[in-house]
C-alpha cells in the first residue's frame, strides 16, 4: 500500500498533515507498505510529514521507507494514537469514515487553514460535528 506515488521528476514542498490512513489489505500487495514510493529516479525535496494516523501500518516500516528516500532533512512526526476510531458504517466517505464518538482522531489535527470545530481540526478527511458539502477524491 503506497499513500503518495512519485513517478517520475522532481516534487518540491510535499505536505502530509492530518491524514487518516488505513491498511485495509489483506491479499498479497506487489509493493510493500510505504508512506511515499518513488520510481524512475522522482525526487522529493522539503518534505514535511506531520500529525498522521497509521492504521494497521507499522510505523517503524513506514519511517524507515521515508528515511530511505534521498530528502535532505525531512520533518517526520509519526505517532500512534491510542483510539483512531472511526463509524465504519454507512456510504463511503461519509459517514463511513467520520470520526467515532470519543475517537483520538477528534482535535488531533494541525490547522492548516480550513475551517474547523473544536480546539484543533480533526485528523482525516472530515470533521467530527460538520455538516460537509465536500467531495472527496480517491487518491489511486
Amino acid at each position: 500500500m503506497n499513500v503518495v506515488g512519485v513517478y517520475g521528476g522532481a516534487s518540491d514542498n510535499l505536505d502530509i498533515k492530518n491524514n487518516l490512513v488505513i491498511n485495509s489489505n489483506t491479499a498479497y500487495s506487489y509493493y510493500p507498505n510505504q508512506l511515499i514510493h518513488t520510481e524512475n529516479a522522482a525526487t522529493i525535496s522539503n518534505l514535511t510529514v506531520l500529525n498522521n494516523s497509521t492504521t494497521n501500518l507499522d510505523p517503524g516500516s513506514l519511517l524507515t521507507s521515508i528515511l530511505g528516500l534521498p530528502i535532505p532533512n525531512p520533518l517526520i512526526n509519526l505517532a500512534i494514537l491510542s483510539n483512531p476510531a472511526v463509524n465504519s458504517t454507512g456510504l463511503r466517505p461519509q459517514p463511513y469514515y467520520m470520526p467515532s464518538s470519543g475517537s483520538s482522531l477528534i482535535n488531533a489535527g494541525l490547522n492548516v487553514g480550513y475551517p474547523y470545530l473544536g480546539s484543533a481540526p480533526d485528523i482525516g478527511a472530515a470533521e467530527s460535528g460538520a455538516v460537509s458539502n465536500a467531495s472527496f477524491r480517491r487518491l489511486a
